[in-house]
């Protein structure tokens, strides 16, 4: 009895062990490579794993990924992946499907592209080379010597739950161009990065006619690697431009129309403030300017505080017009010690605007945060001391030196804090711009974009 006891027991442990080691080989987790960076890729609905080893294309590739491709049929986004340009160079790709790495090239190995794995649209595929690398020594990169326009594509055009990940470099001059979802040469999504810093910009071509989706007024540096990932999910598309969240492709968007009063508020924080412009950033109509010179800025403006889901229609008693020893005469808000005070005014924005651009200078002088700018406060909720009012706000400074949009909903406030320090100096002049476009805002920071808020339905 004793030894047939000791048998089971035994038994029972081998069978633990065994179970054990399986999970140990078969577990994932973050830093395993199989996670999204981005997080829309289709992470959560990755392809069972199967027995036995994978099938193997020519290029030894799983063919599961590649020729055996079944996309899902509610997948309203799916295609290869591409770039294109001139003067625009391209390194460390990966594409992932199903939330796995199903193709990585660093181009060190050959300088050769394979054919039928590489396609193009356009020029010769032996004019992509993989050539040294001048921004990194010792490094290799994929650049384009033709002539002629072309665009060079990888994956398979069923692709629906998949993500691009690659470094691009440009050149003065040049500019990069990186395509997803591409179904033949007539129907993909372009993101076009120019050198020039006239902004990063999203298009769309179907049936051969191209549409611009949004333009983000963002600068990426010439001669430098910048990071690119534009996640596609069934439903969903998300693009990162150098680590900024820039577009956003979603039947959930809703089209934004901008009314309401506009301000500068704070939090704790003396400060001043100079220049304010409001203007169609499409266009470049200038719909409100405000440098304080003629002294009627206190006379025609809302003064008020909210601290909380509370808002009271206050005096101007904290605000003040001043002339620095330039000469220069600026709003000044002297008591640091204020909590959620807003000096609120009228741009006279068209019924129909979607495209507006503010730009404001700042200069901290003391306090813990900086000044914020707030947006789309209507006139009605003034009045009614504004309990329960909804509005924007980009918050500069919060969070310890970061920045961040609150979107509040009938006084109940939602942050979407930043994850990067601003750089917000005391006794420096800095520049504010906000940009409003019809599905989005961005908050931008002496020249940078750190925040992406997106109206959703």
């Amino acid at each position: 009895m004793k030894k047939r006891t000791l048998s089971l027991i035994l038994a029972a442990l081998l069978v633990l062990f065994q179970f054990a080691f399986t999970a140990c080989d078969n577990g994932g987790g973050p830093g395993d490579g199989t996670e999204s960076a981005a997080g829309n890729d289709g992470g959560t609905d990755k392809t069972p794993e199967t027995e036995g080893e994978p099938e193997m294309n020519e290029f030894g590739l799983s063919k599961e990924y590649f020729e055996d491709y079944k996309r899902d049929d509610n997948a309203m986004y799916y295609g290869k992946m591409g770039f294109g340009g001139t003067k625009a160079s391209y390194d460390k790709l990966t594409l992932r499907v199903n939330g796995q790495n199903a193709y990585v090239n660093e181009f060190d190995e050959s300088d050769e592209l394979p054919e039928g794995l590489y396609e193009t649209y356009g020029g010769a595929l032996g004019d992509w080379k993989v050539a040294d690398d001048t921004v990194k020594e010792g490094n290799k990169k994929l650049t384009y010597s033709g002539s002629d326009a072309s665009i060079l594509t990888v994956g398979n055009a069923e692709w629906g739950r998949s993500s691009l990940r690659v470094s691009f470099a440009i050149e003065e001059g040049g500019k990069a161009e990186l395509y997803f979802c591409v179904r033949d040469d007539k129907n993909f999504y372009r993101v076009t990065v120019p050198a020039d810093g006239s902004g990063v910009t999203l298009a769309e071509v179907k049936d051969g006619k191209e549409t611009t989706i949004s333009t983000v007024p963002a600068k990426e540096p010439t001669g430098e690697w910048i990071p690119f990932v534009a996640d596609i999910g069934p439903k969903l598309i998300t693009v990162y431009v150098g680590g900024v969240e820039m577009f956003n492709i979603s039947d959930a968007n809703k089209p934004h129309v901008y009314s309401g009063l506009m301000g500068i508020a704070q939090w704790n924080t003396e400060f001043y403030v100079d220049n304010i412009k409001v203007e169609d950033s499409a266009t470049g109509k200038v719909y409100y300017e405000q440098d304080f010179e003629d002294g009627t800025f206190l006379d025609t403006c809302i003064f008020g505080e909210r601290n909380g889901a509370s808002w009271t229609v206050a005096s101007a008693s904290d605000w003040e017009l001043v002339k620095l020893d330039d000469g220069n005469t600026v709003l000044h808000f002297k008591n640091s010690g204020v909590y959620g005070a807003v000096a609120l005014f009228d741009p006279k924005l068209p019924e129909d605007c979607k495209s507006v651009k503010v730009t404001y200078q700042g200069y901290k002088i003391a306090g813990s945060e900086g000044y914020a700018f707030v947006w789309d406060w209507q006139q009605d909720s003034v009045d009614a001391n504004g309990d329960g009012a909804d509005y924007y706000a980009y918050n500069l400074g919060g969070w310890t030196g970061k920045s961040g949009f609150q979107t509040i909903t009938g006084g109940t406030k939602v942050n979407s804090e930043g994850t990067l320090e601003v750089g917000l100096q005391n006794e420096v002049w800095q520049t504010v711009e906000v940009y409003l476009t019809e599905n989005a805002a961005f908050g931008c920071f002496e020249g940078k974009i750190y925040e992406t808020l997106w109206y959703t339905a």
